[in-house]
Protein backbone atom coordinates (compact mmCIF):
# COMPACT_ATOMS: atom_id res chain seq x y z
CA UNK A 1 0.00 0.00 0.00
CA UNK A 2 2.85 2.22 0.22
CA UNK A 3 1.49 4.09 -3.16
CA UNK A 4 -2.23 3.91 -2.13
CA UNK A 5 -1.61 5.42 1.24
CA UNK A 6 -0.33 8.74 0.14
CA UNK A 7 -3.84 9.49 -0.65
CA UNK A 8 -5.38 8.24 2.57
CA UNK A 9 -7.48 11.65 3.91
CA UNK A 10 -5.58 13.54 6.79
CA UNK A 11 -7.57 12.22 9.27
CA UNK A 12 -7.44 8.49 8.67
CA UNK A 13 -3.73 8.93 8.64
CA UNK A 14 -3.79 10.36 12.04
CA UNK A 15 -6.19 7.40 12.94
CA UNK A 16 -3.97 4.62 11.22
CA UNK A 17 -0.42 6.50 13.29
CA UNK A 18 -2.43 6.33 16.37
CA UNK A 19 -3.40 2.92 16.06
CA UNK A 20 0.30 1.48 15.81
CA UNK A 21 0.62 0.97 19.38
CA UNK A 22 -2.27 -1.61 19.71
CA UNK A 23 -1.26 -3.12 16.58
CA UNK A 24 1.71 -3.84 18.16
CA UNK A 25 3.87 -2.79 15.06
CA UNK A 26 7.01 -0.84 16.74
CA UNK A 27 7.26 -4.73 19.37
CA UNK A 28 7.60 -7.24 16.46
CA UNK A 29 7.75 -7.20 13.00
CA UNK A 30 5.69 -10.72 12.89
CA UNK A 31 2.80 -9.81 14.16
CA UNK A 32 0.39 -9.75 11.65
CA UNK A 33 -2.79 -8.14 13.25
CA UNK A 34 -4.56 -5.83 15.49
CA UNK A 35 -6.05 -5.87 18.91
CA UNK A 36 -9.96 -5.85 17.82
CA UNK A 37 -10.54 -1.81 20.15
CA UNK A 38 -7.92 1.13 19.47
CA UNK A 39 -7.72 1.57 23.17
CA UNK A 40 -7.09 -2.22 24.68
CA UNK A 41 -3.28 -2.44 26.55
CA UNK A 42 -2.91 -5.96 25.94
CA UNK A 43 -0.41 -7.21 24.43
CA UNK A 44 0.03 -7.42 20.98
CA UNK A 45 1.03 -11.06 20.99
CA UNK A 46 -2.48 -12.11 22.88
CA UNK A 47 -4.42 -10.36 21.41
CA UNK A 48 -3.31 -12.07 17.56
CA UNK A 49 -3.69 -15.32 19.00
CA UNK A 50 -6.40 -14.85 20.52
CA UNK A 51 -9.33 -17.26 19.28
CA UNK A 52 -12.27 -16.17 17.41
CA UNK A 53 -14.71 -18.60 19.32
CA UNK A 54 -17.72 -20.34 17.87
CA UNK A 55 -20.18 -21.92 19.71
CA UNK A 56 -21.34 -25.49 18.65
CA UNK A 57 -24.33 -24.68 17.18
CA UNK A 58 -22.84 -22.26 15.13
CA UNK A 59 -21.24 -25.13 13.31
CA UNK A 60 -24.66 -26.52 11.97
CA UNK A 61 -26.12 -23.09 11.48
CA UNK A 62 -25.56 -20.10 9.80
CA UNK A 63 -22.39 -18.48 11.31
CA UNK A 64 -23.85 -15.17 11.09
CA UNK A 65 -27.17 -16.22 11.84
CA UNK A 66 -30.31 -14.02 10.65
CA UNK A 67 -29.35 -10.82 10.17
CA UNK A 68 -30.12 -7.65 8.34
CA UNK A 69 -27.15 -4.63 7.68
CA UNK A 70 -26.34 -1.51 5.62
CA UNK A 71 -23.60 -1.68 3.77
CA UNK A 72 -20.97 1.19 3.28
CA UNK A 73 -22.68 2.20 0.01
CA UNK A 74 -26.25 2.28 1.95
CA UNK A 75 -27.41 -1.35 0.70
CA UNK A 76 -29.88 -3.00 2.65
CA UNK A 77 -28.49 -6.92 2.79
CA UNK A 78 -28.93 -9.93 4.99
CA UNK A 79 -27.63 -13.49 5.24
CA UNK A 80 -29.21 -14.03 1.93
CA UNK A 81 -26.16 -12.52 0.07
CA UNK A 82 -24.07 -15.75 0.62
CA UNK A 83 -26.53 -17.86 -1.77
CA UNK A 84 -25.00 -15.62 -4.60
CA UNK A 85 -20.83 -17.65 -4.27
CA UNK A 86 -19.88 -21.47 -3.59
CA UNK A 87 -17.87 -19.78 -1.02
CA UNK A 88 -17.65 -16.50 1.14
CA UNK A 89 -14.76 -14.50 2.13
CA UNK A 90 -15.42 -12.93 5.25
CA UNK A 91 -12.90 -10.22 6.62
CA UNK A 92 -13.70 -8.36 9.47
CA UNK A 93 -11.39 -5.55 9.79
CA UNK A 94 -11.28 -1.76 11.50
CA UNK A 95 -10.15 1.52 10.44
CA UNK A 96 -7.32 2.11 12.66
CA UNK A 97 -5.99 -1.36 12.11
CA UNK A 98 -2.86 -0.90 9.27
CA UNK A 99 -2.81 -4.93 8.49
CA UNK A 100 -6.01 -4.91 7.24
CA UNK A 101 -5.57 -2.08 5.04
CA UNK A 102 -2.42 -3.66 4.32
CA UNK A 103 -4.10 -6.39 2.70
CA UNK A 104 -7.07 -5.22 1.10
CA UNK A 105 -5.41 -4.23 -2.28
CA UNK A 106 -4.89 -8.13 -2.33
CA UNK A 107 -8.63 -9.28 -1.63
CA UNK A 108 -10.01 -7.19 -4.07
CA UNK A 109 -7.25 -8.94 -6.55
CA UNK A 110 -8.76 -12.21 -5.45
CA UNK A 111 -12.18 -11.48 -5.53
CA UNK A 112 -11.67 -10.36 -9.67
CA UNK A 113 -9.61 -13.29 -10.41
CA UNK A 114 -12.22 -16.13 -8.54
CA UNK A 115 -15.88 -14.07 -9.40
CA UNK A 116 -16.56 -16.39 -12.00
CA UNK A 117 -15.73 -19.64 -10.04
CA UNK A 118 -18.16 -19.24 -7.39
CA UNK A 119 -16.31 -16.89 -4.90
CA UNK A 120 -16.87 -13.95 -3.14
CA UNK A 121 -15.67 -11.48 -0.59
CA UNK A 122 -17.44 -9.81 1.69
CA UNK A 123 -15.92 -6.96 4.67
CA UNK A 124 -17.13 -6.57 7.85
CA UNK A 125 -16.10 -2.93 9.67
CA UNK A 126 -16.31 -3.71 13.00
CA UNK A 127 -15.58 -0.58 14.59
CA UNK A 128 -18.13 1.76 12.93
CA UNK A 129 -21.46 2.23 13.67
CA UNK A 130 -23.21 4.02 10.48
CA UNK A 131 -22.66 3.48 6.65
CA UNK A 132 -21.33 6.21 4.45
CA UNK A 133 -18.50 7.12 7.16
CA UNK A 134 -16.00 9.15 5.92
CA UNK A 135 -12.83 7.49 7.22
CA UNK A 136 -14.18 3.89 6.15
CA UNK A 137 -14.75 5.67 2.73
CA UNK A 138 -11.63 7.30 2.55
CA UNK A 139 -9.92 3.76 3.05
CA UNK A 140 -12.30 2.05 0.31
CA UNK A 141 -10.89 4.75 -2.06
CA UNK A 142 -7.46 4.31 -1.40
CA UNK A 143 -7.11 0.33 -1.49
CA UNK A 144 -9.25 0.15 -4.94
CA UNK A 145 -11.54 -2.30 -3.20
CA UNK A 146 -14.69 -2.54 -4.79
CA UNK A 147 -16.23 -5.81 -3.09
CA UNK A 148 -18.94 -5.12 -0.47
CA UNK A 149 -18.09 -3.53 3.09
CA UNK A 150 -21.04 -4.49 5.47
CA UNK A 151 -21.91 -1.87 8.58
CA UNK A 152 -22.39 -4.31 11.52
CA UNK A 153 -26.41 -3.66 12.75
CA UNK A 154 -26.77 -4.60 16.27
CA UNK A 155 -27.46 -8.35 15.66
CA UNK A 156 -24.26 -8.88 14.40
CA UNK A 157 -22.60 -6.80 17.30
CA UNK A 158 -24.32 -9.08 20.01
CA UNK A 159 -23.87 -12.34 17.84
CA UNK A 160 -21.19 -12.92 15.82
CA UNK A 161 -18.45 -9.89 16.23
CA UNK A 162 -18.73 -10.51 20.18
CA UNK A 163 -16.30 -13.10 19.85
CA UNK A 164 -14.11 -11.57 17.63
CA UNK A 165 -10.81 -10.66 19.46
CA UNK A 166 -8.45 -9.14 16.69
CA UNK A 167 -8.71 -8.10 13.13
CA UNK A 168 -7.91 -8.82 10.63
CA UNK A 169 -9.95 -12.18 11.29
CA UNK A 170 -10.97 -13.91 8.25
CA UNK A 171 -13.34 -16.78 7.77
CA UNK A 172 -15.05 -18.60 5.20
CA UNK A 173 -18.80 -19.87 4.34
CA UNK A 174 -20.64 -21.68 2.17
CA UNK A 175 -23.92 -20.47 -0.24
CA UNK A 176 -26.09 -21.14 3.12
CA UNK A 177 -23.80 -19.25 5.61
CA UNK A 178 -22.04 -21.88 7.19
CA UNK A 179 -18.44 -21.58 8.56
CA UNK A 180 -16.15 -24.03 6.61
CA UNK A 181 -13.01 -24.71 8.44
CA UNK A 182 -11.48 -22.93 11.08
CA UNK A 183 -11.43 -19.06 11.03
CA UNK A 184 -7.83 -17.53 10.25
CA UNK A 185 -5.81 -14.55 12.20
CA UNK A 186 -3.96 -11.69 11.09
CA UNK A 187 -3.37 -10.59 7.48
CA UNK A 188 -1.72 -12.60 4.71
CA UNK A 189 -0.20 -12.19 1.29
CA UNK A 190 -2.17 -12.83 -1.90
CA UNK A 191 -0.19 -16.61 -2.45
CA UNK A 192 -1.19 -17.86 1.03
CA UNK A 193 -4.90 -16.71 0.18
CA UNK A 194 -4.55 -17.76 -3.07
CA UNK A 195 -4.12 -21.43 -2.04
CA UNK A 196 -6.40 -21.84 0.94
CA UNK A 197 -9.39 -19.94 -1.48
CA UNK A 198 -8.77 -23.14 -3.99
CA UNK A 199 -8.85 -25.55 -1.32
CA UNK A 200 -11.90 -24.28 -0.09
CA UNK A 201 -13.51 -24.23 -3.79
CA UNK A 202 -12.22 -27.68 -4.38
CA UNK A 203 -13.64 -28.60 -0.97
CA UNK A 204 -16.92 -26.73 -1.41
CA UNK A 205 -17.84 -27.83 -5.15
CA UNK A 206 -16.63 -31.41 -4.36
CA UNK A 207 -19.13 -31.53 -1.61
CA UNK A 208 -21.90 -30.00 -3.80
CA UNK A 209 -21.45 -32.67 -6.72
CA UNK A 210 -21.63 -35.35 -4.53
CA UNK A 211 -24.74 -34.49 -2.89
CA UNK A 212 -26.72 -34.05 -6.10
Amino acid sequence: MKQTKSHIHRHTRRRILSALTACGLFLSLSITGCSNAPEENDSSTKNTTASAETSSDTASSSLLGDFTAVTQSGETVDQTLFAQADVTMINVWTTFCTYCLDEMPALQSLSEEYKNEGFQVVGIVSDVARSGDETVQDIIDATGTEYMHIIPSSDLRTGFLKNVQSVPTTFFVDSNGKQIGDPYLGAKDQDAWTKIIEEMLRTVQENNKAGE
